[in-house]
């Protein structure tokens, strides 16, 4: 009888053991599938879709998507050359559609980064060319109040190289970019838009461009961390957590 009650003893400690170990397992294991919802929900921006339009700059870079470490959720409306002319042909109806079927769970956000393929011309008007493309931002900055919306620098290209690689085809300089980029400065300011920014990567980043206009590898990951971590306004802040 003594050795039936040390037997039952043994049976409840180890059920006992057993239950404790479990509990600290599925512990374990609900941490692990929380911090693996936060890291992918957070650290890479599930609940937010952060559309790019832009040109070659932008277009290069969803190429090396294999290659660089871009967010899943990260939608590229690019096209190499593009100028005023394709954003108003091809590259707003294309923003629109994807605007017109944006899911209500997601917050979106928009990002602008042309103008460097315009400022090429010869006897444009900088000013002139740029107070169009503000008309264009800002008729979809009035009509999605539900977006966010930012301008990206147009950024500097290198001068000594682009005329080695462009020779006298080239009609870009650092000036006329600048003064591209100091008219949106300047009316985004003086605006009353809330769901507008203005990310100033020119004076923010060191480029490295190869070409004169195109950037290496290490550039193209600087401006999509730089996207990710300085310029677009997420819904919830990111936090880090390891699986």
């Amino acid at each position: 009888m003594k050795y039936v009650l040390n037997e039952k003893k043994i049976l409840l400690i180890t059920i006992i053991i057993f239950v404790i170990i479990s509990l600290f397992s599925f512990k374990k294991y609900s941490d692990n599938i929380s911090n693996y919802y936060y890291k992918t929900s957070y650290n890479n921006f599930i609940i937010d879709k952060v559309v790019i339009v832009g040109d070659s700059r932008m277009e290069f870079i969803y190429d090396k998507k294999y290659k660089l470490n871009i967010p899943n959720n990260f939608i590229f409306d690019a096209k190499s050359g593009a100028t005023i002319e394709w954003l108003k042909t091809t590259g707003v109806p294309e923003l629109v559609k994807i605007l017109n079927n944006k899911k209500d769970y997601y917050k979106y956000h928009v990002i602008f980064n042309l103008g460097v393929n315009d400022i090429d011309y010869k006897n444009l008007n900088i000013t002139t060319r740029a107070k169009d493309y503000y008309k264009i931002y800002n008729n979809l900055i009035k009509q999605y109040t539900d977006v966010n919306f930012y301008i990206l620098s147009v950024n500097p290209i290198d001068e000594s190289r682009i005329y080695k690689k462009f020779c006298e085809c080239n009609n870009r300089t650092n000036k006329k970019i600048e003064e591209f980029n100091n008219y949106f400065i300047d009316k985004i300011k003086k605006g009353n838009l809330s769901n507008v920014k203005y990310c100033d990567s020119y004076n923010d980043m060191i480029f490295n461009l190869p070409d004169g206009l195109h950037y290496d590898d290490e550039t193209d990951q600087k401006i999509i961390d730089y996207i990710n971590n300085n310029c677009v306004n997420f819904s919830i802040p990111k936090i880090i957590y390891s699986i």
